[in-house]
């Protein structure tokens, strides 16, 4: 006997010590919050208790005394209650696991008849304890099995059964693993009960319901790993859907403008309101442009020296990186102290930044400050979508300036052409004075028909030349193959009056006949074309007046 005693005992300690650690662990792993996880861990808790009653019934099994008396019956009462309890959990579990998963409900019969038959249990082990026929315990408090002792396995038997009804019915709301799991913990309990009855004094159901409960658990913990993998894809695919949407709603407003740059301030807005940031930024490093975005007048502009030194830091840490993000900058306080001030200084707490590539050379930077935790953790591959449509824009800004300038330069000489004067009539006030000077080079014609185009041409660069000493460059305009027009917008009249005649005086000491006609107005007129006129015909006059003096009549272009 004194062997049963040391393999019940190790049975007993192995089930409890199993059970607790399996309770451990899903508390640890913090996996006891849905209602279905809080049966099975009140599964596992009365397992331990029902073995650590049979322990103490064990311990008090043969020894005298009133303490003992009461203890080995306590004892053995309490463990066949446990015992009763853990068919009941398990048919709750199941209905708890078919009805939060699949939107379904399970006739409530199968609970009747499982609280039913855990009552009949109840019953019969209170008859016991006045009238035994399930089992006695003599005045040495030493526990034997009846005849009838059988009778209190067939509430559980009745329970497991109705159990197994429960699955089969509603196999296809149950996935394989889980059903396994379901099946396990039915067989093997009642195949360990069939071994404590054929084998007496041996408590094979102790082994049966933990290893139950084991491969229960480890059959769940599959079932929760594939149900984590399948919400984790199903979140990564909702979080792509966003991020999709974000770039689609980003794409439509910087194409709303023909003006790129209109274009690439409304981006900025719009990710800074994404991100709920307080500051965007996009830095171009070789001219310093920048455009910047802040959420009110109250944040701070960055300042030239410090975008220069924004952008020595950011290229330096690019060349580790294609990402920079600081969650936190007084991480920077120890590594640099200048951008740590820097950021200080500007209120920056957080930032992520990268760069802007074009032939696989940065040439620029994009950053926003003080973001949400969203923000901050924006995948990579999204902040390379931003970063390479935000280059595009720059090509598309650089393209259009560059079809700007063709379209509003003279080729021959680098001065605006006409199509550019008209542009520049647009940003004329009212308010300001104005001074027009009408020229145009006497003789061209006879320049090219006695020495050749080319010395036409060189004629026409020379003009130029000297235009540009009195005049600044935007506001001198070809308008045909000898005429020059100079627009100066809110010019003093005495100013510009010197200005024309250092202008004569450089034509005739470089011995060069141009005809010069000014009209000069203290405010602009509806009408600027009309002073554009009125200086025309001056300087028709003029020219006559060359023509008539120096007989020449019939070269008169």
């Amino acid at each position: 006997m004194e062997s049963v005693r040391i393999i019940n005992l190790s049975f007993q300690i192995w089930g409890s010590i199993l059970s607790l650690l399996i309770m451990f662990t899903l508390l640890i792993a913090k996996k006891v919050l849905k209602k279905g996880e809080k049966i099975y861990f009140a599964m596992l808790g009365i397992n331990m208790l029902t073995m650590i009653m049979d322990v103490l019934a064990l311990y008090f099994r043969g020894r005298t005394g009133g303490f003992a008396w009461f203890g080995v019956r306590f004892t053995n009462y309490f463990e066949f209650v446990c015992g009763n309890i853990l068919p009941v959990l398990l048919v709750c579990y199941i209905k708890e696991y078919i009805e939060s998963r699949h939107n379904t409900k399970i006739n409530r019969g199968y609970l009747q008849v499982t609280l039913f038959m855990f009552i009949l249990g109840q019953i019969m082990l209170v008859v016991n304890l006045f009238l035994p026929f399930l089992y006695v315990i003599d005045s040495n408090n030493i526990y034997s099995r009846l005849p009838f002792y059988f009778l209190m396995y067939i509430p559980m038997y009745i329970t497991m059964i109705f159990a197994l009804i429960m699955l089969i019915r509603n196999w296809k709301y149950i996935k394989m693993n889980a059903a396994l799991a379901f099946i396990v913990y039915i067989i093997i309990p009642i195949l360990s009960l069939l071994g404590s009855i054929l084998y007496y004094g041996i408590t094979f159901s102790y082994i049966g319901t933990t290893a139950a409960l084991t491969c229960f658990f480890l059959f769940l913990q599959f079932d929760r790993y594939n149900d984590e993998i399948i919400k984790n894809a199903t979140d990564t695919v909702e979080q792509l859907k966003d991020y999709e949407k974000l770039i689609n709603e980003g794409i439509k407003l910087s194409m709303e403008n023909e003006n790129p740059e209109v274009n690439i301030n409304a981006m900025l807005q719009y990710l800074g309101k994404v991100f709920e940031s307080d500051r965007v930024f996009l830095f171009e490093i070789e001219d310093l442009n920048s455009y910047e975005w802040r959420l009110n007048d109250n944040i701070q502009l960055i300042s030239s020296n410090q975008l220069l030194n924004i952008c020595k830091y950011l290229q330096k840490e690019y060349s580790h990186n294609q990402i920079f993000v600081v969650k936190n900058v007084d991480e920077l306080k120890d590594q640099d102290s200048i951008m740590y001030e820097c950021f200080k200084e500007l209120n920056i707490s957080s930032l992520v930044s990268f760069p802007l590539l074009m032939n696989h050379k940065i040439i620029g930077l994009f950053g926003f400050t003080n973001a949400s935790n969203e923000g901050l953790n924006i995948s990579y591959d999204i902040l390379e979508i931003i970063a390479s449509f935000n280059t595009s824009l720059l090509k598309k800004r650089n393209l259009i300036r560059e079809l700007k300038h063709l379209s509003h330069t003279d080729v021959a000489t680098g001065a605006r052409n006409r199509l550019a004067m008209y542009d520049y009539f647009k940003t004329l006030t009212n308010k300001k004075d104005i001074g027009v000077v009408f020229c145009d080079i006497t003789g061209l014609k006879n320049t090219n028909d006695t020495q050749g185009h080319s010395a036409g041409d060189e004629l026409i660069k020379n003009t130029y030349y000297c235009l540009k000493e009195e005049f600044a460059d935007e506001s001198i305009f070809r308008i045909g193959g000898d005429e020059f027009v100079i627009i100066c917008d809110g010019i003093i009249e005495e100013v510009f009056n010197k200005k024309i005649n250092d202008l004569r005086k450089t034509f005739n000491d470089k011995k060069m006949i141009v005809a010069i006609g000014t009209e000069c107005r203290d405010r602009v007129a509806e009408n600027v074309k009309k002073t554009i006129i009125n200086a025309e015909n001056k300087m028709y006059e003029e020219k006559n007046e060359w023509y008539n003096n120096n007989g020449n009549k019939a070269n008169r272009r």
